[in-house]
């Protein structure tokens, strides 16, 4: 067994969660297991250790970075949403990146420039008990690897914000843990994986942040299983290997209302990769077999979120055939030396690797995978059929009944569980998606299917009874990106 004790020297945690929807800048607990690993790279490296003891840390963390997630004995075990407090500090400034002439022409005389420094706050949260514990029952390093460990944790300063204080060590005993790793816990923590230690090393010699993307469920100890039945397992890496994203490296910038647009665009370019008559089922849709789902990634979800599109999302169904989704898996490869016709221009794209995603980046499939209860949508879900019933301006406040049941319907075409509850609104719910009339009857020019201007949209808000995993599309056009859901958290956004 190996135990990493962590004790915060000032009773204080001062570390902002990194998650996908923290808007808030609340703090950071339990410790996730990622900021840990990243904090023993970095004191392996700046830690005062002589040459042959950095060879042997660094040897231990390739051995810590291919073990299971740990249990992490942390009191309280979550934080409660209310019991936390912003500290202010003043942070001297490293002057703008560009300077104005005239304090250009003080620099180039060899005189002084003042910058003021900036006010910035920190997340900060007393737990209840200053000492932490992470737990591997089933690890048992040898000898060597044990005491570099160990001397990594005693030379470890700090654990987040340079405030964050803390003193580490290896202990034989620790109190039984208040947290596990499980398959349908509602609480996420960041975890390393293989490979970590050389990303994290790419990402400092680029100047960059470490992505930590990768999440596991976690659950309190003595917890009942969630006895949900979520469409597919819950696992965060079987989310990456079903979804791919591109990023736009070069182009336009194109607002969201163009999604359709971009999406049968990307679409029709894999199939010209593949050749004509060539490209799979998985691709096309003909013979009504599962196929692939193209959505456009919009800048949403943020107070200053202004709804560009970032890159594109292929979903590939899990009941895709191997040899199907070896072709499609084929074109993707190639399709970064394609341009991709879009509204204004042309794009080029790259293929988001795991090493490169950003926790809480909508460029992240984790970003859109849940699960969750609340859904809401970032482009209008479009209904397969108009209601009969002619529907006035308060069709929104009223939701007919029969608007209700052809949601209902649209919902069990997408393969999901009839909802509890709807909302509907021709605004969104999601800061920074624009309204939905504007992706119907808006400045972009009618796709190559007339009959898509003529479809009912309406941005929706749905609850499910039980959590649900995505990516969720639904709806007319959800292949194309129409109907594209984001998880929610609970009494966010509506």
């Amino acid at each position: 067994m190996l135990v990493v004790e962590i004790e915060y020297l000032n009773g204080r945690v001062y570390a902002t969660d990194t998650g996908r929807f923290n808007e808030d800048g609340k703090p950071e607990w339990p410790p996730h297991p990622a900021r840990l690993f990243a904090a023993l790279v970095a004191t392996c490296y700046e830690g005062g250790l002589d040459a042959d003891e950095r060879d042997a840390g660094l040897s231990a963390l390739r051995w810590l970075e291919r073990q299971p997630p740990p249990h992490i004995r942390a009191l309280p075990p979550v934080l409660d949403g209310t019991d936390w407090m912003r500290v202010h500090a003043s942070v001297p400034s490293n002057g703008p990146k560009s300077l104005n002439r005239s304090a250009y022409s003080k620099l180039k005389d060899g005189g002084a420039v003042w910058f003021p420094p900036n006010l910035r706050w920190f997340p900060c949260f007393t737990p209840e008990d200053p000492r932490v514990y992470f737990m591997w029952p089933q690890s048992d390093p040898d000898g060597t690897t044990r005491s570099a460990l160990a001397l990594l944790a005693q030379r470890l300063i700090r654990l987040g914000s340079s405030m964050s204080l803390v003193k580490g060590d290896l202990v034989n005993d620790a109190p039984p843990p208040t947290l596990e790793p499980s398959q349908t816990g509602s609480l996420r923590l960041r975890v390393y994986t293989p490979g970590s230690l050389a990303t994290l090393d790419r990402q400092f010699a680029s100047g960059e942040r470490w992505p930590l993307q990768v999440t596991q469920c976690y659950q309190t100890v003595g917890a009942s299983p969630e006895t949900h039945s979520p469409r597919v397992p819950v696992d965060p890496m079987t989310i990456a290997r079903s979804v791919v994203i591109f990023r736009k490296v070069d182009g336009p910038e194109v607002p969201a209302e163009a999604t359709i647009h971009v999406g049968g665009a990307f679409r029709d370019t894999l199939m010209s990769i593949l050749g004509e008559g060539a490209a799979p089922a998985a691709l096309h849709g003909h013979g009504g077999k599962p196929h692939c789902l193209v959505a456009a990634v919009p800048s949403v979800g943020h107070q200053h979120s202004d709804g560009h599109l970032l890159g594109v999302m292929v979903i590939l169904p899990q009941e895709v055939a191997s040899e199907e989704r070896t072709e499609v898996q084929r074109a993707l490869l190639d399709l970064p030396n394609r341009a991709i016709r879009v509204p204004g221009g042309t794009w080029r794209l790259l293929r988001v690797l795991p090493g490169e995603r950003r926790a809480g980046s909508l460029l992240d499939p984790l970003a859109w995978a849940g699960p969750a209860r609340r859904w809401a949508s970032v482009s209008p879900v479009l209904l397969g059929r108009h209601p009969a019933k002619k529907m006035g301006r308060n069709v929104y406040d009223d939701l007919t009944e029969e608007l209700r049941e052809v949601l209902k319907q649209t919902c069990t075409l997408a393969g999901l569980p009839t909802p509890c509850s709807i909302r509907l609104s021709p605004t969104p719910f999601v800061p920074g998606s624009p309204p939905a009339g504007r992706f119907v009857r808006g400045r972009m020019s009618v796709p190559t299917e007339a009959k898509y201007a003529s479809r009912f949209g309406v941005h929706v808000l749905f609850d499910f009874e039980e959590p649900i995993l995505g990516p969720l599309l639904v709806g007319a056009y959800r292949h194309f990106g129409m109907g594209l859901l984001r998880p929610v958290d609970s009494g966010r956004w509506g």
